[in-house]
């Protein structure tokens, strides 16, 4: 008569098989980005209780070198997106970056410009610049100085 395997044979063998399946689940290649970089995507297996995935391989195999990844692919890796970006995207989302980055150089410059001038008003003592020091409101209701006591008259009792 033969014995059941026992507990580490078992164990063995689970481990084996999900590493085999693991390595057998289907993968296929979504994409590559401006650096080279290869996006993949392995499909989700319920009946082997496998969770599909998503991956890129750089192009550098430097184990060391984070690669750099779009934002538009780094939304898709993270499960954000459902597909994965075009191209036509990416150019479109690149040439609204550049257009945002213009426009805070020309801000920037103005608002340099207008400082500059403001700066200068202030040492001639032009009189178009005045800051006026506004006091706080002061309300007949309320005490401007907690800690002293303020005498009523019988009358404001009543």
């Amino acid at each position: 008569m033969s014995k059941r395997p026992g507990y580490l044979a078992q164990l063995w063998q689970n481990l084996k098989t999900s590493v085999y399946y693991a390595r057998k689940q289907k993968e296929h290649f979504m994409g590559q980005d401006q650096y080279g970089n290869k996006y993949f995507e392995k499909e989700a297996d319920p009946s082997r209780n496998l969770r599909g995935s998503r991956y890129v391989l750089p192009p550098s195999k430097d184990l060391f070198q984070v690669p750099e990844i779009p934002t538009e692919w780094n939304a898709w890796l993270r499960k954000r997106r459902v597909n994965p970006p075009t191209e036509e995207e990416i150019e479109k989302n690149f040439l609204t970056m550049v257009r945002t980055q213009q426009r805070a150089k020309e801000l920037e410059k103005s608002n340099r410009e207008a400082s500059q001038t403001r700066k200068e008003k202030e040492e001639q003592g032009s009189p178009e610049i005045r800051y006026t020091e506004e006091k706080f409101p002061i309300y007949p209701g309320f005490e401007t100085e907690p800690e002293k006591q303020k005498k009523v008259s019988d009358d404001e009792k009543r």
